[in-house]
């Protein structure tokens, strides 16, 4: 057997390599194969997958859908088109409680899923009756007091919308800090004609506050208090005239009710005129601030309520706008009407704890809304501002005697009508029976 004859052994002479080097060339030398072998999967894998049942033609138009638009007069859709899209961009997913509530929902017969109740609701509710009562009582016994030096109710006005403009910027400073500037600069300044629009309601507040200072001088705080409910009449009639709005005949007829009791609750003060001369001032002169007061007070509100459903401004913006626009309307009308008043005597003249306490009810009142309106609703609005008329006479029949009110049982008739007109109105509609 021949011998086996082997090649001669070269020896390299660059050195041999590491040992990590190595293995690295092992690896690569594995990973290159695999790399290859999975080049028709990833080809496969950007392939579009067409979903079971759906013609080729239809994926291709679903496609086209997509990058044209759903409503391309090229591709008009299908149902086939329709079921394409909603399987290839499904609904984002609901949570988990959202989505338990959604099943509920669907069930016939089943009730809505209750929502968790926040404590700010029946804290800002429960300041609205309290604010809403004691405002009318505090102006009342400001002006009746006779032991301190009588205040400008013109001068209030302006420190009371002082008041409302800094207590929005500080809540604004705490939500956007830095940026507050630009924001302001943005709104006020850059969006100029929506500043012009929110110039009249501003206006109209002004002059309304005026007339609810001298109303409280010659009217007692329940009668003023139930009298300028007829806001709610005159909103209404506003309501239907600038934003088309359609009310039911039950909420006529609440309205109505709403007449009669403030005609009832009128009638003790004008049947004994001497003695209401002489205890609460002029009552004509008094009715007729505060109804004028109600219907510039729905005018206002309608007017804004257009403004604040067409942008999505925040609403302290807005109140920023009003109470600075407001602040100088009231500032010249002060010095036009108290001018020499405010030059003997100083612009705050008469101010003692009380009146400051009057002032910042009426700054904070209308900020004190608009929370209630953002937690709660207008319905439970209407029951605390039910329940404060109750409040501002029981006080002060009970606890003040000093305004000289007596309740009589024709006041106490007309309070009823008036209680039942507004928890009438603020019922919601009826839905309509399905099948």
């Amino acid at each position: 057997m021949a011998a086996v004859r082997h090649p001669p052994i070269i020896s390299d002479p660059r050195p041999a390599d590491p040992p990590r080097n190595r293995a690295l060339c092992r690896g690569l030398s594995l990973l290159l194969p695999l790399c290859i072998a999975t080049l028709p999967l990833s080809s496969y894998a950007f392939q579009p997958i067409i979903p079971p049942g759906l013609a080729p033609s239809s994926y291709r138009k679903g496609t086209a859908m997509l990058k044209m638009g759903p409503s391309s007069p090229r591709h008009p859709p299908r149902p086939r088109d329709a079921d394409y899209l909603l399987l290839a961009h499904p609904p984002p997913a609901l949570p988990a409680a959202a989505h338990r509530g959604a099943l509920c929902a669907q069930q016939p017969g089943a009730a809505e899923v209750p929502r968790p109740r926040l404590p700010i609701k029946q804290i800002v509710l429960a300041l609205l009756v309290m604010q809403n009562a004691c405002q009318m009582l505090s102006m009342r016994y400001s002006r009746i007091n006779i032991s301190s030096i009588p205040y400008l109710a013109s001068t209030a006005v302006v420190s009371s919308e002082v008041i409302k403009v800094g207590t929005c910027l500080i809540i604004l400073l705490l939500q956007h800090k830095q940026k507050l500037p630009s924001i302001l600069y943005q709104e006020v300044f850059v969006n100029w004609r929506m500043t012009l629009k929110v110039a009249v309601p501003a206006f109209v507040y002004m002059v309304q506050n005026n007339l609810l200072f001298i109303a409280t001088s010659n009217l007692d705080a329940a009668t003023c208090q139930i009298t300028y409910q007829l806001k709610v009449l005159t909103t209404a009639l506003f309501a239907v005239t600038m934003l088309g709005k359609r009310i039911r005949p039950v909420k006529w007829f609440a309205l109505c009710l709403l007449v009669a009791g403030i005609a009832l609750v009128q009638a003790p003060s004008f049947s004994n005129k001497a003695v209401a001369a002489t205890s609460v001032g002029n009552p004509v002169l008094g009715f007729s601030a505060v109804v004028a007061a109600c219907f510039l007070s729905g005018f206002a509100g309608i007017w804004f309520e257009k403004i604040l459903k067409g942008s999505d401004t925040s609403i302290w913006i807005r109140n920023i706008q009003l109470g600075s626009i407001g602040s100088v309307g009231a500032i010249v009308a002060a010095y036009t009407k108290d001018g020499a008043a405010i030059a003997s005597g100083g612009f705050f003249q008469g101010y003692s704890p009380l009146v400051w306490s009057v002032i910042g009810q009426v700054g904070l009142g209308g900020l004190l809304v608009a929370l209630v309106v953002r937690y709660a609703d207008n319905i439970l609005k209407g029951f605390a501002t039910s329940l404060s008329i109750v409040a501002s006479g029981v006080l002060s029949t009970f606890l003040i005697p000093g305004l000289k009110f007596t309740p009589t049982p024709v006041w106490l008739a007309g309070t009823v009508l008036v209680l039942s007109a507004t928890v009438l109105y603020s019922l919601p509609d009826s839905a309509p029976a399905g099948g």
